[in-house]
């Protein structure tokens, strides 16, 4: 028989593991199936990815500039 598990007390293992487990390992954990880690992990690993190449295309943000004064002259 599957346990049932609290989804509370599963959701605050997930939070306190996510400091220092994979990804795939919480998600086992709170019981999704092989599938679904694949495609949990897969879509984190491509999000990575993505942020990435942005940073190394644009660079550090700039830092942002007062705003101009108008003055009625």
């Amino acid at each position: 028989m599957p346990r049932q598990l609290n989804p509370v007390v599963v959701v605050d293992a997930a939070v306190k593991k996510s400091l220092g487990y994979p990804l795939s390992v919480i998600a086992e954990d709170m019981g999704e199936p092989l599938p679904r880690i694949k495609r949990i992990t897969t879509t984190a690993a491509a999000d990575q990815m993505i942020a990435a190449a942005l940073r190394n295309q644009t660079g550090a943000p700039a830092a942002p500039q007062p705003p101009t004064r108008v003055t009625g002259e």
